[in-house]
């Protein structure tokens, strides 16, 4: 029971887990149908007809496995195979039966078929086909089409009747337009009833194109005309009695021919090769007439290989006496053949020296063989020729056969040297011939001369005697022979790290250098008597022309040289104790040293090339030049001079290798007659450039540090951010070093406790106060002191005579928002004046009053703003930067002018200033507003009425002569009378006065008051600005104020020692007073702005963290 259930468990497994094979290989139904009536149309035997079965799957095996189909194969979406047929090869069952286009058409993807004792019943319909390639044999009714479809790319005739073309079976040229391969043959080329059997092409019509055609073999007894036609490679085989046989002439265009004529005598084709052609390769065969010239095949610039094989040597006979017939071959010629040509003699010597296989068997040469030229010959064949003698050495570079010329009785030593080792190549030197070996030469004087170059791994080894056969060598390698006994190349498997590379000849090795390497000696031995020197070593050549040696400048004459061995001659005797050798090897140059009257000197080599100097070989060192020195003398000796001199005073040792004095730990300079004293280090880390004056010991210091060592930094403040009136946090921004010793904040008279501290950010806690103050920081015994520089936040601030009952107050500024018709810093002064009833001279008119309207003018050149109003002008620029000392006093002067204008667009003006020989840029941006808005600068919120002026300048990078310093930033204002203005203005004349009662340190907003002619120009000045990223309080001061006939003041902003960047920004406005008056005669203008023109000197401002 528990059997059954295991079995019942297994079968289920295998039910859903193993899958079962259901695939199918069928023909489609179209190829069914097509196979079924091919089979009963063409005849086929039972046999064949046995092939289609009931199972599809057994008949597509079969069908595709016999010799008449070749089947491709697809598979379907079901995973089975679809058979469809791709090559037929049938033979007619019965002869003559029919076949035609009809039969073949449904096969879709049929591209080859080859039909056998067939006859075609549909005429040049058969060729109207998809197929690619058609091979008939001995098929009848042939037509062809006077076109080919361009699919059909091969086509095979073999005929044993005529075609049944129509005009006596003409072939027309356009079949070639499209063929890739033409064949037209007979069964039996020899056969007389097949010559009036045999088509024709029809003849060269220029206004044909031109075709290309891959491959053409044809029987022909009209040899074609093929002008035109680009033949790649041509068989033409000419049956008997040829007709138009000059035809061949034309085939200029045929790149590989070969021709036979098999029955009756033709020309050689001279005419062909007369003019310029592409035939690559030549061969003719058959029955040949004799020639009536010589050839020239020069004009064949492409031709490599030529051949001609006469079926008699009745080709040249008697002409010339039998002569080669060729004046001249191409360079590009690389095998020549001629075969039972009958020639007897060779009378050009060079005719062969770039061809290299040369054929000559079964000839007529006889006598001494010619002594040729054979620069880039390397086979020679003269089997069964008629030579006898010796072999001249001019054949020693060749592979020559002389295999059955029985009067050849010696050979050269070249050969024989090689005989024993090389035998299986050079045997045909002397078989059947009168040579034995016992008559060889001895092989002597001919040692083997071998060169070798390498490129990466590939190689060329060249040289003299060199063999026959690819030498034998220690290292794997793949060789080829270029010239034999001269020229081989190679690639070595792996060259590595090895120097040295070892091939066979004549039995003995030869050792070569892998790459160049100085020629190394070992030993010397020089004679007691006579004047013969050896030398062992190596990393010679074998070539005595590539060796030099010479011994104190005379030539010693080399009489031998191996890879580790040379004697030289000298022609006169060592008169010196040591003798300088130079032997060069490869252009590689090797000096050694030669002691008299020693039969052996041992050689030490100097361990590096003596390049200006002589290696002494009897210690291995270099002897250098006077003016060089070191162990290779490749250093050259410098001297030290001063003032002209080589001096480098009682203090100091030259070095010649630089030519600079070295001068004693204490003096310095260049011929050390400076004192040298160490400060003892001035505090170079931290990225400062204290530097140490080694001339006096004292240590100069950055502008950030001062003391002996410049241990002690020169503290200063940028900014100050202020508690309120009731105490508490104060934040000091600055510059405090990394020392900060003893360390006490004042605010005024007040300590600031709890004090925090690092190089760039101080914060303290400070009591109850008010007021302007200044800050004291003292540290390390230096104080520093930030006048006036804090100012307690208030809560509340007063606006200027409480706005006149006019305005209301902004109390977080001071700042008066006057009521409409009122204007000025404190509403007391009318933006829109009255009328008056009163008339005086010159008079008034009664009409309501209307202020004059207003031009301004920007000038690019001093960056001023002029305000024109009738007769009335104002003027205000920057006129200077100061620098104030600690104690107040000026140290420099930076006056503006000539300002470069970076930007000017309409109602915007961007100037730049640099200050001399500094990266200082004081950027200065005047703007015309043209709607009101709010304007927010170092925490306060402004308003900037529509039609005002803004202004914003920006000091960058200012270079402090000390640390201690600070700026002030100098405005100026004018005010003038303007002639020019041909305006009515007596009513209103009144003289300037200049009001600064206003300026209050203790208030966030100063002011300004300068009126003239009953215009009134208010200056405000915002006692803040942001120095370096924060903002800090500033004060104001009144540098002039002596009207003279241009009436002004001079505003001076005491700034902080800001480093990075100083944001600045005032602000003026002008307005007209109450008692203002129009007057009645002349032309009121046409100014560009009307009423209260507000210039503002604002600037984005940036923080620093």
């Amino acid at each position: 029971m528990q059997l059954k259930v295991y079995t019942f468990v297994l079968l289920i497994c295998l039910y859903y887990f193993v899958p079962f094979s259901n695939s199918f290989e069928y023909f489609s139904n179209d190829n069914q149908i097509c196979l079924k009536n091919l089979i009963s149309f063409t005849g086929k035997s039972n046999d064949f007809i046995s092939y289609y079965q009931n199972s599809i799957q057994s008949y597509s095996i079969s069908i595709c496995s016999s010799d008449s189909f070749i089947c491709g194969k697809d598979v379907d979406p079901l995973g089975d195979s679809i058979y469809f047929i791709t090559h037929i090869n049938l033979k007619a069952s019965q002869l003559n039966n029919p076949i035609s286009q009809q039969n073949l058409k449904c096969f879709e993807r049929l591209y080859s078929i080859t039909l056998k004792n067939y006859t075609i019943s549909d005429g040049e319909a058969f060729f109207d086909t998809s197929i690619s390639s058609i091979d008939l044999f001995l098929c009848k009714n042939i037509t062809i089409p006077p076109t080919l479809p361009t699919n059909l790319t091969t086509l095979y005739l073999t005929i044993d009747e005529s075609l049944n073309n129509n005009n006596n079976g003409v072939i027309s040229r356009k079949i070639f337009n499209h063929l890739n391969y033409f064949s037209l043959l007979l069964p039996n080329a020899v056969s007389p009833q097949y010559d009036n059997i045999l088509p024709i092409l029809e003849d060269f019509d220029p206004i044909q194109p031109k075709f290309n055609v891959g491959t053409i073999q044809m029987h022909v007894r009209s040899v074609p005309d093929f002008t035109n036609i680009f033949i790649e490679l041509l068989t033409l085989m000419i049956v008997s009695n040829p007709i138009n046989a000059n035809n061949i002439n034309t085939f200029s265009s045929v790149k590989r021919m070969t021709i036979h004529s098999f029955q009756s005598y033709i020309e050689f084709p001279s005419s062909l090769f007369l003019n310029p052609n592409l035939c690559e390769s030549f061969t003719l065969n058959g029955y040949l007439n004799p020639l009536n010239s010589k050839i020239n095949l020069s004009n064949s610039k492409q031709l490599k290989f030529f051949k001609i094989n006469p079926t008699s040597n009745s080709f040249i006979f008697p002409i010339y006496n039998s002569d080669l017939p060729f004046t001249n071959l191409p360079e590009s010629l690389q095998e020549f053949v001629i075969i039972n040509g009958g020639i007897a003699t060779i009378t050009t010597k060079n005719i062969f020296m770039n061809v290299k296989s040369v054929n000559l068997e079964l000839n007529s040469l006889s006598g001494q063989l010619p002594d040729l030229l054979l620069n880039n010959t390397v086979n020679l064949n003269f089997i069964k020729n008629n030579f006898q003698g010796s072999i001249p050495d001019s054949y020693c570079d060749t592979l020559l056969n002389v295999s059955f010329n029985i009067g050849i009785t010696n050979i050269p030593v070249c050969y024989s040297c090689y005989m024993s080792t090389q035998y299986d190549v050079l045997s045909y030197l002397i078989k059947n011939t009168s040579v034995s070996e016992l008559n060889f030469p001895t092989c002597i004087n001919n040692s083997p001369i071998p060169n070798i170059i390498f490129k990466n791994n590939s190689f060329t080894l060249w040289g003299e005697n060199l063999g026959y056969k690819i030498p034998i060598s220690n290292q794997p390698n793949t060789m080829s022979m270029i010239k034999p006994n001269k020229l081989f190349q190679g690639t070595l498997t792996n060259l590595s790290n090895k120097k040295t590379i070892t091939f066979e000849f004549i039995g003995q090795n030869y050792t070569l250098s892998s790459f160049p390497n100085y020629p190394i000696i070992e030993t010397i031995t020089s004679p007691l008597v006579g004047n013969i020197y050896t030398f062992t070593g190596s990393f010679y050549s074998y070539n005595k022309s590539d060796i030099s040696i010479t011994i104190d400048g005379n030539i010693c004459q080399i009489s031998s040289t191996t890879f580790n061995e040379i004697t030289c001659l000298m022609s006169i005797s060592q008169s010196k104790l040591y003798s300088i050798v130079l032997l060069i090897s490869f252009g590689l140059t090797t000096q050694v040293t030669v002691e008299k009257d020693q039969i052996i000197n041992n050689v030490t080599m100097c361990a590096t090339n003596c390049n200006n100097g002589i290696c002494f070989t009897g210690n291995g060192s270099c002897i250098c030049n006077s003016e060089y020195q070191g162990n290779d003398c490749s250093i050259s000796i410098y001297h030290c001079s001063y003032a002209g001199e080589l001096f480098c005073g009682s203090f100091g040792q030259c070095n010649n290798q630089t030519g600079i004095c070295i001068c004693d730990n204490n003096h310095q300079g260049l011929n050390c007659n400076l004192p040298f004293i160490d400060c003892g280090g001035c505090n170079e880390t931290n990225f400062f450039d204290n530097v140490c004056n080694n001339q006096t010991g004292i240590c100069t210091c950055n502008k950030l540090y001062t003391g002996q060592h410049c241990e002690t930094p020169l503290q200063y403040i940028s900014s100050v951010i202020p508690s309120s009136t009731g105490g508490g946090l104060v934040e000091i921004f600055g510059w405090f070093g990394f020392s900060n010793n003893n360390l006490t904040i004042k605010i005024g008279n007040s300590d600031c406790n709890n004090v925090f501290i690092n190089s760039s950010y101080a914060f303290c806690s400070i009591g109850a106060g008010s007021g302007t103050k200044s800050v004291n920081l003292t540290q390390n015994g230096i104080t520093y002191i930030a006048i006036d520089i804090y100012h307690y936040s208030e809560m509340v601030y007063k606006c200027p005579n409480d706005c006149s009952g006019h305005g209301v107050c902004n109390t977080l500024v001071g700042e008066c928002k006057c009521n409409s018709g009122w204007g000025g810093f404190n509403c007391n002064a009318k933006n829109n004046p009255s009328s008056s009833t009163t008339s005086s001279t010159p008079s008034e008119t009664s009409e309501p009053t209307k202020p004059p309207d207003s031009e301004t003018n920007v000038n690019k050149t001093d960056a001023s703003t002029v305000l024109n109003n009738e007769k009335t002008s104002y003027e205000i620029k920057l006129l200077t930067l100061v620098e104030y000392d600690f104690n107040q006093n000026i140290v420099k002067v930076n006056n503006f002018n000539n300002w470069t204008i970076d930007n000017s667009v309409k109602n915007l003006f961007i100037f730049n200033y640099t200050l001399n020989g500094t990266n200082c840029n004081v950027i200065y941006t005047i703007e015309e507003v043209k709607t009101t808005r709010q304007h927010s600068f170092g925490g306060l919120n402004l308003t900037l009425d529509a039609n005002s002026i803004k202004i914003s300048i920006i000091i960058e990078n200012y270079p402090y002569i000390s640390s201690l310093n600070t700026l002030q930033l100098q405005i100026q204002s004018i005010a003038s009378d303007e002639d020019k203005i041909n305006i009515p203005n007596e009513c209103n004349q009144e003289e300037t006065k200049i009001d600064t009662s206003q300026i209050e340190n203790d208030q966030l907003l100063n002011y300004i008051i300068i009126s003239k002619n009953k215009k009134i120009l208010y200056g405000r000045f915002i006692n803040r600005v942001v120095s370096d990223g924060y903002p800090t309080f500033i004060t104001t001061k009144i540098i002039n104020n002596k009207p003279t006939n241009n009436q002004s003041v001079i505003i001076g902003l005491n700034l902080p020692h800001c480093t990075k960047k100083c944001i600045i920004d005032p602000d003026f406005s002008v307005l007209v007073s109450s008692e203002y008056k129009k007057c009645i005669n002349g032309d009121d203008g046409h100014g560009k702005w009307f009423l209260p023109v507000v210039i503002v000197v604002p600037c984005v401002e940036q923080i620093y963290f």
